[in-house]
């Protein structure tokens, strides 16, 4: 990883396009681990913090997925549509379903 520090750019902004660049060449795969947040900071020689914060844009734009303990995990992008696509559905039949419960009378639309 190179960083530019005459760049315009934030560098946590170049490590989330560096790192967007090496999925995408394959240098991590869908479910691999990236390193450490020390591992790239000592590479790079910036404060851990800054890489925190790439790993955090990384896991809102859901390109990576952060779990406690274990680490930071590339997401694979055919499951997360899926699973997106299964999470919508599910929640339209949950809100429709709630509908036929108030419209039968079984479901109070008004507080006690």
């Amino acid at each position: 990883m190179i960083i530019d520090p005459k760049s315009t750019t934030p560098t946590y902004r170049q490590i989330v396009e560096q790192v967007h660049e090496a999925i995408n060449a394959g240098v991590y795969r869908p479910g691999e681990a990236l390193p450490s947040l020390r591992a790239p900071a000592a590479e790079i020689r910036v404060n851990p913090n800054t890489v925190q914060r790439a790993y955090e844009e990384l896991d809102r734009e859901e390109t990576v997925e952060s779990q406690r303990g274990l680490g930071v995990f590339v997401v694979d992008r055919r499951n997360s549509a899926a699973k997106s696509k299964a999470e919508k559905t599910v929640a339209a039949a949950l809100n429709w379903g709630s509908h036929d419960w108030v419209e039968v009378g079984c479901v109070s639309t008004t507080n006690p």
